[in-house]
């Protein structure tokens, strides 16, 4: 998992220094029963609470300008707080634990830190084994605090928003130290307490940001009123599933709420003990729920829980409403940044390449299952397809370079009342859509080039097929029984056979999955003998065309332009979220 990636160099140096910090104590050696509980807290909170909370972290350092809000960084400048009292005190839990299961007693690494009504309490609170006597104070919890920076860094903070948390903190510390008492004094405990956290969140905007730009600019967005737009609502949406909202509530309650463990599972009642090894079991489990190594059957029973009581997917599919399920990917489209180049970027002049060798090329970009049906994302009022950021200048570059475009969404949107243009539990798009798309793609042809086009209806044989599927993003979430949740979705295909593909034709249909879902066996409302079913995009528009076509089931340029060389047109079906 990505989020896992982002967090593990952090951990590996907290593990090594707790290890190393480490101190014998002489309040006795404790038993294996209360060895393991302990165990089993820091697994949890490292496990079950830390790690899923980088994944919004992520989300945001990586979001696109426009889709932030004020919200979304007031959030995750929480999460970031609670994620770093977690992992320490999960750290130490953990080391405390191993050392009684050796024999060692150990000196407690944390006393409930969040409870703080002093920056100088809460460092010798959170991280009393960094403190240094070598320093004056408040010079003293300069080595927490270079710690917790570093744990920032790892997590793709910047050195200079460390640097300025660092001094930031430093600077409250010695106004404590010159008025000998809290910056809140003399309010009352509970309130003061309140006060240390609201500013320690708020300092969090700088380890948080991946850059100082960032940094300024999520700074100044958490005190600002602002109207919010389309892909700042996607995000907040992201940041607000029911699980993730369980996740942060869990999280509160450890940091805030949990006593003091060694006392608490010092009691002679064993309830604490048995909840701490039975967390630590969980722990375990859930850390294979989206492992690609871990069997269908246990990533089954682990996932299911999840989407039936909380409505959540995993990192590669979204679960909506009424049973949606939409790729991640679309998701990321509306509110991250590009990191990595597009097809969209080396299209124009590769169109202007075509229209020198002859090629005419005419471009459909087909909208995504999102852009069509949002609102079984974020329920709300839409008056056009939810397309991405800067789609219609891009389209526009592409027509100036030559190409023609036929942007279907508008008619296909139009005509959703009707019948949904994608199926609920499948990644694409449905067969009487794409019969939609065809007949307007040949109408385009028909006007435009006349020539290419066959004078007479061609002799074909059309066959009905019935096929059944519970849809490819259904299987991604539940890789054996899907259809017990999410349900089957039913297609009625038309199966032509007659017109088989000529390459010598001087028409070029090339595309990826839309052009060939409904034709492979392999891909979604497929056949079991594996054969192919002469029913996709291709083959509906050749009839429409009256003539055999040329089809090439890819959408790399290098390969295309080969196969296009002597072709008078290419008709390029790629999806709107990649351009």
């Amino acid at each position: 998992m990505p989020h896992q990636q982002s967090l593990m160099p952090a951990l590996v140096l907290l593990f090594g220094l707790a290890i190393l910090l480490a101190q014998r104590s002489d309040s006795g050696k404790i038993s294996a029963f209360h060895s393991w509980a302990r165990v089993g807290y820091g697994i949890g909170k490292i496990c079950l609470l830390a790690i899923p909370l980088q994944w919004p972290i992520d989300l945001v350092q990586g979001a696109e300008p426009a889709a932030m809000s004020a919200k979304a960084v007031w959030l995750i400048c929480i999460i970031r707080t609670l994620q770093l009292f977690l992992i320490t005190t999960g750290a130490f839990d953990m080391i405390i634990g191993v050392r009684g299961l050796l024999g060692l007693s150990t000196q407690e690494m944390h006393q409930t830190p969040a409870r703080s009504s002093s920056f100088r309490n809460l460092w010798s609170r959170w991280l009393p084994a960094f403190e240094s006597s070598l320093f004056p104070s408040p010079w003293q919890h300069l080595p927490c605090l270079l710690f917790i920076a570093a744990l920032s860094l790892l997590s793709r903070g910047s050195w200079a928003g460390a640097g300025v948390w660092i001094v930031t903190h430093v600077l409250w510390i010695y106004l404590e130290s010159l008025r000998g008492k809290s910056l809140w004094a003399p309010l009352p405990l509970p309130i003061q307490v309140a006060c240390n956290l609201v500013l320690l969140v708020v300092s969090q905007v700088l380890l948080v940001s991946p850059n100082w730009n960032s940094a300024l600019f999520h700074l100044h967005l958490m005190f600002q009123s602002q109207e919010p737009s389309l892909y700042s609502l996607f995000l907040e949406k992201r940041l607000t599933t029911p699980w993730l909202q369980t996740h942060i509530a869990l999280a509160m309650l450890s940091v805030l709420a949990l006593p003091r463990l060694n006392g608490l599972l010092a009691l002679p009642v064993k309830t604490w003990k048995v909840i701490g090894i039975i967390i630590a079991g969980l722990s375990v489990l859930f850390s294979f729920r989206q492992n690609e190594a871990t069997p269908d059957a246990l990533r089954q029973c682990i996932q299911w829980p999840v989407s039936y009581f909380w409505g959540e997917g995993n990192s590669c599919v979204h679960q909506g409403y009424d049973g949606w399920l939409f790729d991640q990917e679309e998701l990321n489209v509306r509110t991250q940044q590009r990191m990595s180049p597009r097809l969209g970027d080396q299209l124009p002049d590769w169109v202007k390449t075509q229209e020198k060798a002859g090629t005419q090329v005419t471009l459909i970009p087909l909208p995504a299952k999102l852009a069509m049906h949002p609102e079984q994302f974020l329920r709300a009022e839409y008056f056009t397809a939810a397309q991405p950021l800067g789609l219609k200048p891009k389209l526009d570059q592409l027509a100036q370079a030559g190409a023609t475009v036929l942007d279907p969404a508008k008619l296909l949107w139009d005509g959703k009342n009707k019948r949904p243009t994608y199926y609920a539990s499948d990644s694409h798009w449905t067969f009487e859509t794409m019969k939609e798309v065809a007949s307007m793609t040949a109408k385009h042809v028909r006007q435009q080039h006349v020539n290419l086009c066959g004078q007479e209806t061609p002799l074909i044989s059309a066959t009905i097929l019935e096929r059944e599927t519970a849809g490819d993003l259904a299987y991604e979430l539940l890789p054996l029984y899907p259809a017990h949740l999410f349900g089957t979705e039913t297609a009625q295909l038309v199966s032509i056979k007659g017109l088989i593909p000529d390459a010598n034709s001087p028409v070029l249909i090339a595309g990826g999955e839309a052009l060939d879902v409904f034709e492979k066996a392999e891909l979604s409302f497929g056949n079991d003998a594996g054969e192919p079913q002469h029913s996709g995009f291709a083959t509906q528009l050749a009839v429409l065309l009256g003539r055999s076509v040329s089809v090439a089931s890819e959408t790399d340029l290098d390969s295309l332009q080969k196969k296009a060389v002597g072709k008078k047109l290419l008709i390029l079906l790629i999806e709107a979220d990649d351009l």
